[in-house]
């Protein structure tokens, strides 16, 4: 099976619109699915028989991570009194909305590195500070799934952002793919686009989008995410449904892709992505969802509905083998030590040093005009001779000449970085070190291999 396309997408458009007109012409109440329902069952029956074992191997991990030997061996518990200096380090920040994500996840991270998880707990925030890589990274688990719940991604990230500023959010698990012809279980898809759709109106029984919600990745991060050495040859990069709640609805996925068009290139979907970016948008900090495919959206208790336990079990090691995809994908972005090392803002943050030690400047050279002009006034008095005696001996004109010079010049300079502080903004063309390479279609890249620039 190839990479996910945008043909595929056109393709699986047409294949939804003539499922809803069928049902349509048959006068039926509701579109009936059974055809369709009893087709994708028996592939996902075949699915778990063939790969049972690797299966079985990634819902260890997620048993093992749970585990109190785990938690005793690999932790180290840390009091909140060291947040700042333990979060200072930290670059990125990772977001996890589901148990199995948060322990596969920590299973790999310590299978890569001999660091133990530092585990901080502030306020309503748990911190767990570990190493990817070649950056120190601060993860944070949401205890509810969804954006805008109690303890939503939305809530989550705003307790985590009162502690530290990271350079990138990253909303890492798993997701619902689209068409389970075209996509496989494990495959790792990227948020270029988030399209929410809980809030989409409907006329006639069919769902129409409020495009105006669409939220774009952050140019910085897009720069950089095509930059990043063989990632996007490795996952399918396009638009990503964004929900309020769990989507298992043949009839509600189609009636929800058909509202958009060939145009976009829809790969999947997941709840958390619509918080994250209006995080970007607000707050300056850029963000991205890297999901792995565990489902399609549909009957996803139906597979074995005779057998609850071994039903749950295939649900959980689906997800966790999905986690297992999207870490090792995502592993290649944490290999360069340049990627995230700056903020967004680094050349505003630079700026505003330099206008202080500028400050600094002007208040030492207005402090000396201001003695001097005490010493004028009150020459005369002998209380004031230790300050007279100063006076006389810096109060040749060429001295007072230079100093209002060295005053003149602070000023101008000053004006001028403030000015440049208020009209900086990131240059993605100086960034974009192979921009011929990267063919953008509108709805994803194409990519060829990038030179190596030393």
């Amino acid at each position: 099976m190839g990479k996910y396309s945008l043909k595929n997408w056109e393709q699986y458009l047409n294949e939804a619109e003539e499922r809803i007109n069928k049902q349509s012409s048959e006068l039926q109440a509701a579109p009936n699915y059974d055809d369709y329902k009893s087709a994708f069952i028996n592939h996902m029956m075949k699915y778990e028989e063939n790969h049972s074992k690797e299966l079985d191997k990634y819902y260890n991990y997620y048993r093992e991570a749970i585990s109190p030997e785990f938690f005793s061996k690999h932790y180290v518990l840390l009091n909140e009194k060291r947040i700042k200096r333990v979060l200072s380090r930290c670059k990125v920040m990772v977001l996890t909305a589901n148990p199995i994500e948060k322990a596969v996840f920590h299973h790999m991270i310590v299978e890569q590195t001999p660091e133990k998880i530092r585990r901080i707990i502030c306020g309503n925030t748990v911190f767990f500070i570990l190493k990817w890589g070649r950056y120190w990274v601060a993860h944070v688990h949401q205890t509810e799934t969804g954006a805008y719940k109690n303890m939503g991604s939305s809530a989550t990230i705003n307790d985590a952002l009162k502690y530290f500023t990271p350079n990138v959010i990253i909303s890492l698990g798993v997701a619902f793919g689209i068409d389970y012809h075209t996509q496989s279980i494990g495959d790792v898809i990227v948020s270029k686009r988030i399209l929410p759709y809980s809030e989409n109106k409907r006329d006639e029984d069919m769902v129409k989008p409020d495009r105006n919600q669409d939220k774009t990745i952050d140019k910085w991060l897009h720069v950089r995410l095509a930059n990043a050495n063989g990632f996007l040859d490795s996952i399918t990069y396009g638009d990503i449904l964004s929900g309020g709640s769990v989507l298992s609805s043949f009839d509600e996925k189609d009636k929800i892709c058909l509202g958009y068009t060939k145009a976009d290139f829809i790969v999947g979907g997941e709840m958390e992505g619509n918080a994250l970016f209006q995080y970007a948008n607000t707050d300056g900090i850029p963000g991205v969802v890297i999901k792995g495919i565990c489902d399609w959206g549909v009957a996803k208790n139906d597979i074995f509905k005779d057998n609850p336990a071994k039903e749950e079990k295939f649900k959980d090691s689906l997800q966790a083998l999905a986690m297992v995809h999207a870490v090792e994908k995502s592993s290649r972005l944490f290999i360069d030590p340049e990627l995230f090392s700056e903020s967004k803002n680094a050349n505003v943050t630079l700026l505003r040093k330099e206008q202080i030690v500028y400050r600094w400047c002007i208040g030492l050279t207005a402090t000396i005009l201001f003695i001097l002009g005490i010493c004028e006034l009150v020459q005369d008095l002998n209380f004031f001779h230790s300050a007279w005696t100063f006076y006389n001996v810096i109060s040749c004109p060429l001295l007072l000449v230079f100093i209002s010079i060295v005053l003149l010049y602070v000023l101008v300079l000053n004006s001028y970085h403030w000015t440049r502080i208020k009209t900086a903004n990131y240059n993605t063309d100086k960034e974009l070190k192979d921009a011929e390479s990267y063919i953008d279609l509108g709805n994803g890249y194409a990519v060829e291999p990038p030179e190596v620039i030393v």
